[in-house]
């Protein structure tokens, strides 16, 4: 029977669903699961998340990057435990957010100066501006090219933070697509409106529905996969619009449980059947 250890924050309020919906997925598929901290240890040679020994279970699955202050410590343990993690450490440093993306996005400037990005207004009509390490729709303003103020203002408020500004995507205010990637394969897509407060993102109101990338944003799509799976990534979430890609999230994707809704299908057992062929172990359905 194969194991999986999922590492997750028990205090911190969940951002999605995923505490619930990966852990019930593999127990489905007959993996023993066990659910762990974030909070690791390094005793007596071997990395522990309180008593479970890393290297005991076959893969080993964070759900979330945890808490900030200790982030760097944790990903070095994680890395020097010898276990077979979903995503390798260094995927959560490097390929999680913006910054690594931005050839693959609309035309972009990314700077913590306002100085530095306010010449930049004048070359488009419409702007994005956007925290560079911020998620669910917070902190997204759309600027025009004439907001010299608001870009000073809004950058002022978060002294030493990088924003991007980005020529906005006409296609944005029509939604995104959301695509889920498990073991180096598409594990399935569906499409988020914007909601109320314009914004495509579920935890900011965004609505979702059946639907798939099509055309140059499937082949977006393809190539963030590609990408992704030359890592050694076996989990993550690629959003899409358009021509453009959007984001890559590979710290803790929700989006399970909204595939199952919309196309009323298990989605689950696709996942664990992508990720056992990709850490080569077996499968044991009931």
């Amino acid at each position: 029977m194969p194991s999986i250890l999922f590492l997750a924050d028990p205090d911190g309020p969940p951002s999605n669903n995923n505490i619930e919906t990966l852990p019930a997925a593999f127990e489905a598929a007959g993996w023993l699961t066990v659910l762990g901290t974030h909070s690791l240890s390094w005793l007596d040679g071997a990395v522990y998340a309180g008593r479970e020994q890393l290297t005991d279970f076959d893969l080993v699955w964070p759900i979330g990057l945890g808490k900030r202050h200790d982030f760097i410590d944790r990903m070095q343990l994680l890395a020097h435990s010898g276990a077979r993690c979903i995503n390798p450490p260094s995927a959560y440093l490097l390929l999680h957010g913006k910054l690594m993306w931005a050839d693959l996005m609309p035309l972009t400037f990314a700077s913590a100066n306002p100085e530095e990005l306010v010449p930049h207004l004048p070359r488009r009509e419409r702007w994005i501006l956007k925290p560079a390490a911020g998620s669910f729709g917070r902190g997204v303003l759309r600027l025009a090219s004439t907001d010299t103020n608001q870009l000073f203002s809004t950058m002022r408020r978060s002294p030493g933070e990088w924003f991007l500004l980005q020529q906005e995507n006409p296609d944005i205010s029509r939604g995104e697509h959301r695509t889920l990637v498990a073991g180096g394969e598409i594990v399935g897509s569906y499409r988020r409106e914007p909601g109320a407060r314009g914004i495509a993102n579920l935890a900011a109101g965004g609505i979702a529905s059946a639907g798939q990338p099509q055309g140059r944003e499937a082949e977006v799509v393809e190539l963030v996969r590609a990408r992704l799976d030359g890592q050694s990534v076996g989990f993550a979430a690629i959003d899409t619009s358009g021509d453009h890609l959007v984001e890559v999230n590979v710290a803790n994707p929700g989006g399970l449980g909204t595939l199952r809704q919309v196309w009323q299908a298990d989605f689950g057992a696709r996942l664990v059947d992508s990720v056992s062929r990709w850490s080569s172990l077996p499968t044991n359905k009931n």
